[in-house]
């Protein structure tokens, strides 16, 4: 899973987020994120991406907002089959209204651990 999130005209912030299902974690070089997940972390977000996706849409919201900050979220992962499925979508703050709130959940889930490491 990627987390790309890139700063608008006001905010000229980067922030890249990669986590794979076995737990490893790649940052873009300012954010800090030097551990790995595992345990009750690494289940919670395996169980948020293991969800059924088929009635989620992939999306980009168009927005009339060219200077606001964005957000891009690609999953990867494999269905029940093996058959790997990629699942993209990026918002803004006036178009994340629009955005399943499955991966709102998900990218919430991800930031949330990291924003508590980032503080220890």
């Amino acid at each position: 899973m990627l987390i790309a999130r890139r700063g608008g005209l006001a905010d000229a912030s980067r922030s890249d987020l990669i986590v794979t299902s076995a737990g490893s974690v790649a940052c873009g070089s300012s954010d800090p994120c030097e551990r790995a997940l595992g345990g009750r972390d690494l289940a919670n977000i395996s169980n948020l991406v293991k969800q059924s996706w088929a009635a989620i849409a992939d999306m980009s919201a168009s927005s009339v907002c060219s200077d606001c900050s964005r957000t891009l979220v690609i999953i990867r992962r494999r269905d029940d089959a093996g058959v790997e499925q990629t699942h993209v979508v990026s918002w803004d703050v006036t178009t994340q209204g629009r955005v399943a709130p499955e991966f709102l959940n998900l990218v919430s889930a991800v930031t949330s651990f990291f924003a508590r490491e980032a503080r220890r």
